[in-house]
């Protein structure tokens, strides 16, 4: 397994609250942000790609697939 990168605050504009997993291809995040009419918390999971792996063709392309 990867070393363990600092935990980020913020992702653009949601807060980071911890790690959810952790692999090869990157890290996924629970993150939350307030929802603008009721200012309830709303979660999310992110997934960020490992830096070093961004740069190789196939991996970028595998991440862009699970976008979709």
């Amino acid at each position: 397994m990867p070393d363990a990168a600092p935990l980020p605050q913020k992702i653009g504009r949601y807060s980071v609250q911890r790690v959810l997993a952790r692999g090869t291809m990157g890290e996924i995040y629970m993150a939350s942000t307030q929802d603008s009419r009721t200012g309830a918390p709303v979660y999310y999971a992110i997934k960020v790609l490992n830096p070093k792996l961004a740069k190789k063709l196939p991996f970028l392309a595998r991440f862009k697939a699970e976008i979709k």
